[in-house]
């Protein structure tokens, strides 16, 4: 399927209104746009402002330089109770994975982005408070995205030779969900939220 075209069909709009597994839009009109980042559900398009504004110089510049690619989309996408029960709140993928697909049938369209550069994040509201009603941590939205656009997105940018080649393994997977939570943690500690232990994300303490 061209990388241009929505992912709708008249099958899908009937799941999506029989069984709610459609992400929140239905229309380009329904999605805001800064740049490269659009966003889709109540209180997205204030969160990537409110996560820019905070950033500190060097972060905003890296921001910036992803809002005026013309080869890029991060599409914010706000999804309830539908990430799975080990998230946190927050998951990122590319909009050509399956998973993504179920997880948001509607996807705004890319025209001149690679399907390796046509990003997915979702932040689950409800995975995030779970989490925090578990372990006492909580996990707002601009942590999500700290961890999904800098911990992930920005690293594969600069390093897209394992999604090119196909490389992406349990090794990789591991490697790269660990820097993740570094950025994360990293994140939270200038904001003086409580940090994950690595442990609870399955990885050694430092």
């Amino acid at each position: 399927m061209a990388i241009e075209q929505r992912r709708s069909r008249p099958w899908a709009l009937f799941a999506w209104a029989v069984l709610g597994m459609a992400c929140a839009t239905l229309d380009d009109a329904d999605v805001h746009t800064t740049g490269s980042i659009r966003t889709t559900g109540d209180g997205m398009a204030e969160a990537v402002r409110r996560w820019r504004d905070q950033a500190t110089p060097e972060e905003r510049a890296v921001i910036d330089e992803l809002m005026a690619r013309k080869d890029l989309q991060i599409h914010v996408v706000l999804v309830v109770g539908r990430l799975s029960k080990a998230s946190r709140g927050g998951e990122s993928m590319l909009a050509s994975n399956s998973e993504s697909g179920r997880l948001c049938i509607w996807h705004p369209k890319a025209q001149g982005v690679p399907p390796g550069r046509d990003w997915e994040v979702f932040y689950d509201p409800e995975r995030a408070k779970e989490y925090e009603e578990k372990y006492g941590i909580p996990t707002p939205v601009e942590v999500v995205l700290q961890h999904e656009i800098f911990g992930h997105i920005v690293l594969l940018l600069k390093k897209p030779q394992p999604l090119q080649e196909g490389k992406i393994d349990k090794k990789f997977l591991d490697t790269s969900e660990r820097q993740a939570l570094d950025v994360e943690n990293r994140y939270r500690q200038r904001f003086g939220l409580q940090e994950v232990p690595p442990e609870l994300e399955g990885f050694s303490p430092p």
